[in-house]
């Protein structure tokens, strides 16, 4: 009979997040987008007459907390290394 790691592959436990998630992570963690809103953006969403942030955690902050509190509750520390307090990865 096949364990679960070899039925579904994905579930594997890993040695450590890839570096290229890391700065991902953090900045997800961080203002609740992986990608930052800019001026530039700004401006064009107002051309388009839609509202300068959309209706996320750019400009929601309670949205941004929902996103601490989901991480903390499943324990993204253990499987990444990273404190969602400090926004650093212990390892």
């Amino acid at each position: 009979m096949l364990g679960l790691s070899e039925v579904h592959p994905l579930r594997r436990k890993f040695k450590s997040l890839p570096e290229s998630f890391k700065g991902l992570l953090q900045t997800e963690l961080s203002i609740g987008h992986i990608y930052e809103l800019t001026d530039m953006t700004e401006m064009d969403r107002e051309d388009l007459g839609l509202p300068s942030r959309p209706p996320s955690a750019y400009s929601d902050p309670e949205a941004l907390e929902e996103l601490k509190r989901i991480a903390k509750v499943i324990n993204i520390k253990k499987d990444t290394g990273l404190d969602v307090d400090k926004l650093e990865f212990e390892w």
